[in-house]
């Protein structure tokens, strides 16, 4: 049986990629940055949202 050499895949793509890399070339590493941009994004979104909703539930309490 053939040995397979250590390597990982590419995190956006699947590809083989030597052991140490995430990503396969600067293609995928603009979509992973944008993916990752975005994710950020939301969570900063979702948090202000909650944020806002509990501001409305204590103001609503002391009405």
């Amino acid at each position: 049986m053939e040995e397979v050499p250590d390597h990982a895949h590419c995190k956006v793509c699947g590809k083989a990629v030597p052991r140490g890399d995430i990503t396969c070339g600067k293609v995928c590493a603009a979509k992973r940055a944008d993916t990752i941009r975005r994710r950020q994004t939301l969570t900063y979104i979702f948090y202000g949202v909650g944020l806002l909703l509990l501001i409305l539930l204590l103001y609503s309490v002391h009405l």
